[in-house]
């Protein structure tokens, strides 16, 4: 496999990974932008998960990020607090 030369070529998690007879290819979202006229950019990419080959069978082995699940819940919580006691005043 070429070397990436970009930014979209690049890979951020390794490639295939053999264990016991299984393979398993990571999956990621991508995301990036930039400024139109200030300047920046921004690549992020945070995994979603995973195809694990065993044989003949595909299944698809979901990655669970606890701390983004609690931080949402925990905004949430708050929004809905701030709400209720915006609404009582």
């Amino acid at each position: 496999m070429a070397s990436p030369t970009s930014a979209t070529e690049s890979r951020s998690y390794p490639p295939r990974r053999s264990a016991a007879g299984a393979e398993a290819e990571a999956v990621e979202i991508r995301g990036g932008g930039g400024s139109g006229s200030g300047g920046g950019f921004a690549l992020g990419a945070r995994p979603v998960g995973a195809y694990v080959i065993d044989g003949e069978q595909v299944r698809w082995e979901p990655a669970v990020d606890v701390t983004r699940i609690v931080l949402q819940l925990t905004f949430a919580a708050l929004g809905v607090a701030f709400l209720i006691r915006r609404g009582r005043g």
